[in-house]
């Protein structure tokens, strides 16, 4: 009779584990983005390389020639 206790007990928190772990994946597969950004962010990391990169440019043509101010 102790034994099967045991048994149901043992059983019992065996699928609390499995059912804790698979939560546990599914909540890190949602928090987890692109890179580990929030959307927001990674519009802050787009708008600054578009502006690198315009900066950067416009250097290159006036130091070219292609562009007289």
């Amino acid at each position: 009779m102790v034994d099967d206790l045991r048994r149901s007990a043992a059983s019992d928190l065996d699928e609390m584990l499995d059912d804790a772990e698979r939560a546990g994946k599914k909540r890190r597969r949602k928090s987890k983005g692109f890179l580990g950004m929030s959307a927001f962010e990674r519009m802050i990391i787009s708008i600054l390389f578009f502006m690198l990169v315009t900066v950067l440019g416009l250097l290159l043509l006036i130091a070219t020639g292609r562009i007289v101010l």
